[in-house]
């Protein structure tokens, strides 16, 4: 092979800007936002029995720790799932990742967000400005969820992310290549 033939022939194709953010929000909003609210909570009951003034106005009488537990390990889980899918080895992180976002997002919103969103006020545990804080940021992690799934679906689907965990240009994607760089 000439020089100006392994100059032109198609390296191995680059993770794409668009697949980076949604790998970096899907791990901060499934991964390191779980860990970290479940670690606070995790704190604040332990707290709660030992000095009452620290954690006083919450109430934790019926919290359970093995749950948090298991939202750590698995926010964990994804993490280690995410790294996977930045370095877009093995190739099968192309039909993994997609799927744990949505099992992620679906999982949140079900069993997380859904039921919290629709309890209904208890008069017994005061009224205070606490709850519809916790309200308002409950609605906008939904609609953070749902963008955040929907965006890595779509890119995940896109030319240039199944170049990159194919590991190589197809001549589709040469095409698709060669338009944008046209275009642009």
């Amino acid at each position: 092979m000439t020089a100006s033939a392994t100059s032109t022939a198609p390296q191995r194709p680059l993770r794409p800007f668009g697949l980076s953010l949604a790998i970096l929000a899907s791990a901060i909003l499934f991964g390191l936002l779980p860990i970290a609210e479940n670690a606070i909570t995790l704190a604040l009951s332990n707290y709660q029995i030992i000095e009452e003034g620290l954690a006083s106005g919450i109430r934790l009488s019926n919290y359970d720790p093995s749950a948090s537990i298991l939202q750590i390990v698995l926010s964990g889980i994804f993490l280690l799932l995410a790294i996977l899918t930045w370095r877009g080895r093995p190739q099968a992180m192309r039909y993994a990742f997609p799927l744990a976002v949505l099992a992620f997002a679906l999982g949140n919103i079900v069993w997380r967000l859904w039921p919290a969103l629709s309890m209904p006020a208890n008069l017994l545990d005061g009224i205070d400005s606490a709850r519809e804080v916790a309200q308002s940021y409950l609605r906008g992690q939904l609609v953070i969820t749902i963008l955040t799934a929907a965006y890595c679906l779509w890119f995940s689907n896109r030319w240039s992310a199944r170049a990159f965990f194919r590991g190589y240009y197809t001549d589709y994607d040469l095409t698709m290549l060669a338009e944008h760089n046209r275009s642009g």
